[in-house]
């Protein structure tokens, strides 16, 4: 009796299972995909450390699941390996900002400028916002976390968001404890904005929208924002996450979160040095907010939350409009190539504006992602972003993504995918 086939006539992949796994449904097509991040059961509490040692850790921090950083997280000079899973500056740093960065650490005995005054006044120049609603952290993450700090109270306040999105959020919120209620993307990968206004009620303290959105790249328009806004209370604080967004250059429609700040709505917007500035290990991220939120963080925070190395080089890198240039064309041609590789092997892509693509093909990834790992090729899993059945792949130097498109084209069956 022949062996029944597991693998359908159309997966692609060489030696690579197709097998369907059972998997939660929510409404939608693409839904369905990408379950929802509290579909994994929490780990339990090591009770026993927790009473050996001092007074008891609060048990919902037990429960919070660990941010999984896109390996390897250090990579050996002269290594092979090429890392497309943390959506960094495949060209580096500015080579301004590692001028500036030398400089400043022949100073690194004395404590940096705790205001970040020299930055700060830069930006607020560049932005024509006052330097006293410009906020610096270490890296954006820790902004989100203070204004979660500082606007949040109890387990009743509800945080809203989209699932899947970025882990930080959920942390945000959990840390508290607030209440967290998710939304969906939609079944092309983008923002279900009246299904979040939806979850938004009396409790709700504030709403973490990323655009564009991580992990897919995707946008919401300035129209479709403009409507959420009036749909919902003016006591909800919206956060634009728009760390992608000098990504968005070519996009007119979208929302900038300046302007919403300039009206004085309850509107912050959040951007970093780690993407397009290539700073990611600098850890120096920037907000604009309203004023009554920023005198608020800027009583919580730490007073030297930005080393002086980071200071001095995102200083440079902001000044440095050749090097953005270079990065931001290097992404276009890259995208392409990745895009148009990933369709011919029967993916779909996000209608990604960041300096990644998100590809999903249709079936779970973990064996495929493992299979490009042993080709010394690191992308970021689906299963870790929620969506197993996807992955997230940075642009690369263009030979960095001609070996991906290589790579991944090795895993296929010759004559299935081309």
């Amino acid at each position: 009796m022949a062996a029944r086939r597991t693998t359908p006539s159309w997966w692609p992949f060489e030696g690579i299972s197709a097998k369907r796994r059972p998997r939660r449904r929510f409404p939608g097509r693409n839904a369905a995909r990408c379950r929802l991040r509290s579909a994994a059961p929490p780990p339990r509490p090591n009770r026993r450390h927790n009473r050996a040692m001092g007074a008891p850790i609060r048990p919902h921090i037990l429960r919070l699941r660990p941010y999984v950083q896109g390996k390897p997280s250090v990579i050996s000079p002269g290594s092979d390996i090429v890392k497309l899973a943390s959506n960094e500056n495949p060209l580096g740093p500015s080579p301004r900002a590692v001028e500036a960065m030398a400089r400043a650490a022949e100073r690194a005995h004395q404590y940096p400028d705790g205001g970040g005054t020299l930055l700060r006044e830069e930006l607020s120049q560049r932005f024509d916002l006052p330097a006293g609603q410009i906020l610096l952290g270490n890296g954006s993450d820790e902004l989100l976390r203070m204004i979660g700090a500082v606007v949040l109270e109890s387990p009743e306040d509800e945080v809203v968001c989209a699932t899947p999105t970025f882990l930080v959020y959920e942390h945000t919120a959990h840390v508290v404890p607030a209440t967290l209620k998710q939304a969906p993307l939609t079944d092309d990968f983008r923002h279900d904005l009246p299904a979040m206004a939806a979850l938004i009620g009396p409790q709700t303290k504030i709403v973490f929208l990323a655009n564009p959105h991580n992990p897919t790249g995707t946008v919401v328009t300035r129209g479709e924002f403009d409507r959420f806004l009036e749909r919902i209370p003016a006591t909800v604080w919206v956060v634009l996450d728009e760390a992608y967004f000098e990504f968005l250059r070519d996009n007119a429609d979208s929302p900038t979160s300046l302007d919403y700040v300039r009206q004085g709505r309850p509107v912050v917007g959040l951007r970093t040095f780690s993407k397009a500035y290539g700073l990611a290990g600098a850890r120096c991220g920037y907000g604009f907010f309203p004023r009554d939120l920023a005198d608020a963080i800027e009583r919580a925070r730490q007073p030297f939350n930005v080393n002086a190395l980071a200071q001095a080089g995102c200083l440079a890198a902001l000044r440095d409009h050749e090097f953005l240039d270079r990065t931001l064309a290097n992404n276009r041609s890259g995208m392409r190539r990745i895009e148009e590789c990933v369709r011919r092997l029967g993916g779909q892509v996000s209608d990604s504006h960041a300096n990644f693509v998100f590809a999903d093909f249709g079936r779970p990834t973990a064996d495929l992602v493992s299979a490009l790992e042993a080709k010394s090729i690191y992308v970021r899993g689906g299963a870790g972003l929620g969506c197993p059945n996807a992955m997230r792949i940075t642009v690369g130097t263009p030979e960095e993504v001609e070996r991906f498109c290589a790579a991944i084209e090795d895993c296929a069956v010759l004559g299935g995918a081309r």
